[in-house]
């Protein structure tokens, strides 16, 4: 079962991507990745500025950091 969760700078929770049961592999086009469409959960536009997600995969927790510009 994969997650992402998309969190601003503050820390506060922008968005859950439950992406389900995949695969191991490499996902690099996009109809197989994962897509942020850059909207909140609520479908408002979120800003552009720095992002924090996390992956969530089984056993797995991997945090990175994005930016997002307009």
């Amino acid at each position: 079962m994969v997650r992402i969760e998309i969190y601003s700078a503050s820390g506060q929770l922008v968005r859950t991507l439950e992406l389900g049961l995949q695969s191991r592999g490499q996902y690099v086009n996009r109809e197989k990745s994962a897509y942020w469409d850059g909207r909140n959960e609520f479908g408002e536009s979120a800003a552009s500025g720095s992002y924090l997600y996390m992956l969530k995969a089984g056993d797995v927790i991997s945090t990175r950091k994005m930016v997002v510009v307009k």
